[in-house]
């Protein structure tokens, strides 16, 4: 069975500073201490694949045991973009963005198993493991 999970979204935010205030941007060093308005930009993309196979075995008429084993794989992405407007205190605007890439891959084993208990009541116990090689490319900018 071959199985494929996918999740994508994005998320962006603005603060604009009380009135006589200031926001301090975490991302812009201690030379940028305070900024008017500040908005962040955040996609996050999750791709896994699950190849498993498997054989149910019968234990009697009460238990069916299923072991299964695999590999499992995948890619995750993501990106941040700051923007901290900085007009405000007379200074320059500040563009921090950030990037990470991973990809992973390793095998993937458990059981499944599932009792019948009788008049129709059942019970499933489920137990599953992955060990991963994991790699990480980190990116970062400060304009």
């Amino acid at each position: 069975m071959l199985e494929y999970t996918r999740l994508t979204f994005s998320v962006s935010k603005t603060e604009i500073a009380p009135a006589g205030g200031h926001l301090y941007p975490a991302w812009a060093g201690s030379e940028h201490t305070n900024c008017g308005s500040a908005t962040g930009k955040w996609k996050f993309r999750y791709n896994i694949l699950d190849l498993e196979m498997s054989r149910p075995y019968y234990s009697g008429t009460k238990l069916i045991f299923k072991p299964f084993g695999g590999i499992k794989g995948g890619w995750i992405t993501q990106y941040y973009n700051a923007t901290y407007d900085t007009q405000a205190t007379g200074d320059y605007n500040i563009y921090p963005k950030a990037r990470t890439k991973t990809w992973l891959v390793g095998p993937r084993i458990g059981v499944d198993t599932d009792w019948t208990l009788g008049k129709g009541f059942k019970f499933f116990g489920n137990a599953a493991g992955s060990l991963f090689y994991q790699y990480f490319k980190t990116k970062y900018l400060l304009n």
